[in-house]
């Protein structure tokens, strides 16, 4: 399962795994990480082992001038998700 709040990377995205692993059984859910409801919902909905918060903003720099965005999603995203908090992607 992909879940991303970005529409068109997650389809840039799937569409290229598809194209890779024609087998694959991937589902798309769209939804932002630092909404609890949704996660709950599309993953309560799904069989899902294993969570990967890949959302999180990489580039420091860039962030450091938006400090509020930062915060929310990689802080905030990363307690909204399921399971161990063990680090990120």
């Amino acid at each position: 399962m992909i879940f991303d709040q970005a529409e068109s990377e997650m389809f840039m995205l799937a569409m290229d795994l598809r194209k890779r692993f024609p087998g694959l059984n991937l589902v798309t859910e769209i939804g932002d990480i630092v909404r609890p409801s949704r996660v709950k919902d599309v993953i309560s909905r799904h069989d899902t082992g294993m969570v990967f918060h890949a959302a999180a903003y990489k580039h420091v720099p860039l962030m450091e001038d938006h400090i509020t965005e930062a915060i929310e999603n990689n802080i905030i995203g990363l307690t909204t998700s399921p399971g161990p908090r063990t680090g990120t992607a």
